[in-house]
């Protein structure tokens, strides 16, 4: 039989777009908690861990935990911004129970530190006055 194979392909495209899609959306509203791709894949979408990392990385490039690294870096800049709350309220709030492991993460993203950070671009808003 001449069956049409390029229809099995598309839908399979979609479903593992809206799987990935799933999955980041999943990650963006649980980013402060202890995730850990097993969990997640296994009791969340019941697939194989493997397979979902595999997914996100062609998707973003990245693997799992640099992922959720840049999630939790770029709420935590927001928050420094947007808010007067201590450094080591923003590393809990956003997963992180050591304020020093934060500071150095968010480092090593930015350059700066958390109040480097801060201070930065309170200098930045004043100055565009």
């Amino acid at each position: 039989s001449d069956r049409d194979w390029s229809s099995d392909v598309c839908s399979s495209d979609l479903e593992q777009e809206s799987t990935v899609s799933r999955f980041m959306d999943y990650i963006d509203e649980h980013y402060a908690e202890d995730l850990s791709l097993y969990k997640i894949a296994e009791s969340v979408f019941y697939l194989h861990p493997n397979y979902l990392s595999k997914l996100l990385k062609n998707r973003t490039g990245m693997s799992f935990s640099k992922y959720i690294t840049k999630i939790r870096m770029e709420k935590a800049a927001h928050m420094l911004l947007d808010t007067d709350l201590f450094i080591s309220a923003i590393g809990s709030l956003i997963g992180y129970n050591s304020t020093s492991y934060f500071v150095q993460t968010f480092h090593k993203s930015y350059g700066l530190t958390p109040s480097e950070f801060r201070k930065q671009h309170e200098k930045e808003i004043t100055d565009g006055m």
